[in-house]
């Protein structure tokens, strides 16, 4: 390709969309579009799109799932590590010895771990 030959392009150049169509929100009508995309796990754009056209032309684009019971899970997980990884470090500044909680904390780590893994629908590692 010569410089000034313009037969290849860039993907941002050669998208099917080129408008945006934007309207303003109150705040309470943005919080939902977002919860209406939400439960359709499309993104907000992809959602509108759906919703007002017969046909749409693009794809749409859709968002995982959160699984909001694991995750509440792994926030109560989190909390316990949190409170250990605190403990810990309260003995280490009284010099005492630690030397079997820090097996038990990093188990509790890997734990965390899978589950954000499986929460993202990927296999940990």
């Amino acid at each position: 390709m010569q410089l000034g030959d313009h037969t290849s392009r860039s993907g941002s150049e050669t998208r099917k969309r080129g408008s945006i169509v934007a309207f303003r929100a109150t705040a309470a009508e943005r919080a939902e579009l977002d919860a209406a995309a939400d439960r359709a796990g499309l993104t907000l754009g992809s959602y509108i799109r759906m919703t007002l056209l017969v046909a749409p032309q693009t794809r749409t684009t859709r968002r995982p799932q959160v699984e909001r019971v694991l995750l509440a899970q792994l926030l109560g997980q989190l909390g316990r590590i949190g409170g250990n990884v605190h403990q810990i470090s309260k003995a280490l500044n009284f010099r005492e010895p630690v030397t079997q909680d820090i097996p038990a904390v990093l188990a509790e780590v890997k734990a965390a771990g899978a589950a954000i893994m499986h929460a993202l629908g990927r296999e940990p590692r």
